[in-house]
């Protein structure tokens, strides 16, 4: 959330400035946070992909273990 809240800050900045050199500046920060920003998005979904797929061997593990005994 600080992130995006730097990240529209320095863009107002941005828009703002007077001179090149801090138009620059601010760019560039807006620019390192809207980066940290996916970085950040794309971190989260591959630990949601991971735990739905652990979730998954355990179900199939599972299966495996409820068929084992009714063949036994």
């Amino acid at each position: 959330m600080i992130a995006v809240l730097l990240a529209g800050w320095s863009g107002f900045e941005f828009y703002h400035a007077p001179e090149v050199r801090e138009q620059l500046l601010w760019g560039g920060f807006c620019f390192f946070n809207v980066l940290f920003i996916s970085f950040l998005k794309v971190w989260f979904w591959l630990e949601m992909h991971s735990n739905r797929v652990l979730r998954e061997l355990k179900r199939v593990e599972l299966l495996l273990e409820y068929h084992s005994r009714s063949v036994s």
